[in-house]
C-alpha cells in the first residue's frame, strides 16, 4: 500500500502503547489492594507450582498460595499486591 509508516516508527508507537497500557492496568489493579474478592480457583500457576491461580468475577487473574483441594471452588482472597496483568492475594480464612 502507498504511504506506509516506516517500521521503526511503528515499533516506537507500539512500545509507547504497551507502556501506557501497563501503566493504566497497574493503576487500576492498585485500586484492588486491600479488598476481599471472590475468586474461582482454576489450578496451579504455570510459572510456580506452589502458587494457585484463579479469576475474579470481572476476569482479573489472581495468584495466591493454597492447597490443590481449592481448585474448582469459589473462595475469598484478600488482594495484597498489584501488577499490570495480575493480582497477588492471600486466602481469606473463614
Amino acid at each position: 500500500m502507498k504511504e506506509q509508516i516506516p517500521h521503526e516508527i511503528k515499533k516506537k508507537r507500539f512500545s509507547r502503547l504497551v507502556e501506557l497500557t501497563k501503566k493504566t492496568a497497574l493503576a487500576r489493579n492498585k485500586e484492588m489492594v486491600g479488598k476481599e474478592l471472590e475468586v474461582l480457583v482454576e489450578g496451579r500457576s504455570k510459572k510456580d507450582s506452589q502458587i494457585l491461580s484463579g479469576r475474579t468475577r470481572t476476569n482479573k487473574v489472581v495468584n495466591f498460595k493454597g492447597d490443590s483441594s481449592l481448585v474448582n471452588q469459589f473462595i475469598k482472597v484478600r488482594i495484597v499486591e498489584a501488577h499490570p496483568f495480575h493480582l497477588m492475594g492471600e486466602v481469606k480464612a473463614d
